[in-house]
């Protein structure tokens, strides 16, 4: 039986999420009232049987360590295998060092994937939103004979188009020269392939000297004479890269079909687990459209917005259009609309904030107001 290796990119801090990635990667950014964004890789993988995942990290990873733990939730605390947390121990061999791209953190690994035993390698990124049917995948690519199958989407909104022509049979051709204008296609930055393959990656762009993105490797291959296969994930799909996309990504939760098609019975995804009360509604409380996670206290109003647990809203208190984390209160009177609020926010008595659909308010985690 193949083994399959997960690898997760967690190192990165997007400098456009602002105060939201300030003491945290983006693959830790909380999400849907209790989840984590690193939470749809791994459960993928979990749900394909991988048991055996590296989580590249750089910087600002507490947070994500506090999240992970040994692994526990995913099925992957292990005596032998399981999640193995790597370090930022390439930044020093790294021109750019926190800033490196994909293929500089691959370039520096080389060394841990060669001695791994393993077949094949699952890459992806831990800032990802998506259900992806991971043994559906590896079956695919296992069919399709190819030396790389990429994941692909036509639904995800926010990226640029991939730009390597796809022809009627899925197969990537050579874009030299011959960017595809006419792509309605997005790469997911997840693909899986064989051990050799992925040292060749490596190889080829570490002789070249000048490394950078997953395109360039896949860039590389393709040159190398390499096949390469799409593989089209229908559901939802966003990879979280700026502040607007993060607001828009919670506030589509509040359809009950994409709620549905992202988080499913068949491949379900799995999480921290937390200890806390039903919420607590008053008699004076209003709560229409809105998720809202376990342990909050409502005694205020709430509309189509997303409350994270342990969120307190007090009486007069109203809530339109927002995302609230955990363990925030919004005193008496007070009125937010189009506001992100990180964690431990105290949002004063009569305080009014008004953000846009487009330009929503984003306040910084442990913040008073």
């Amino acid at each position: 039986m193949s083994i399959v290796y997960g690898l997760i990119f967690a190192d990165k801090s997007m400098s456009s999420l602002g105060e939201l990635v300030r003491h945290r990667t983006s693959a830790s950014l909380p999400y849907a009232c209790r989840y984590r964004l690193i939470d749809f890789a791994l459960s993928a993988m979990q749900n394909a049987g991988i048991r055996d995942v590296g989580v590249v990290m750089s910087e600002n990873y507490q947070s994500l360590l506090d999240h992970l733990g040994s692994g526990k939730v995913w099925d992957m605390s292990r005596k032998s295998g399981g999640m193995r947390l790597l370090p930022p121990f390439d930044a020093m061999n790294s021109p750019r060092g926190e800033n490196a791209d994909v293929m500089e953190r691959l370039i520096s690994l080389e060394t841990f994937i060669s001695e791994l035993n393993a077949d094949y390698f699952l890459l992806t990124t831990g800032n990802l939103i998506a259900n992806i049917d991971c043994d559906a995948l590896f079956k695919a690519h296992l069919d399709s004979g190819a030396s790389v199958s990429l994941v692909m989407n036509e639904r995800m909104g926010s990226r640029e188009y991939f730009p390597f022509p796809v022809d009627k049979e899925g197969y990537v051709e050579n874009n030299r020269g011959n960017l595809d204008e006419n792509s309605k296609l997005h790469f997911l930055n997840t693909a899986i392939m064989s051990k050799p393959t992925l040292l060749q990656m490596i190889k080829l762009c570490a002789i070249i000297g000048n490394s950078g993105s997953f395109n360039y490797g896949i860039q590389r291959l393709i040159d190398d004479g390499c096949s390469i296969k799409a593989f089209m994930h229908e559901g939802y799909a966003e990879s979280i890269d700026s502040i607007q996309n993060f607001y828009d990504s919670n506030m589509v939760l509040l359809n009950s079909k994409l709620r549905r098609e992202l988080f499913t019975a068949e491949r379900p995804v799995h999480t921290k687990l937390g200890l806390d009360l039903s919420t607590y509604y008053s008699e004076e409380a209003s709560c229409r459209n809105s998720l809202v996670a376990d342990g909050c206290m409502i005694e205020g109003e709430v509309l189509n917005s997303i409350l994270f647990r342990r969120v307190v809203v007090k009486k007069g208190a109203v809530i339109r259009n927002s995302i609230i984390m955990q363990d925030t209160v919004v005193s008496e009177g007070a009125d937010l609309s189009y506001v992100i609020a990180d964690k431990d926010v105290v949002i004063g008595a009569g305080v009014h904030l008004i953000g846009s659909p487009k330009l929503p308010i984003v306040l910084p985690k442990a913040c008073v107001l």
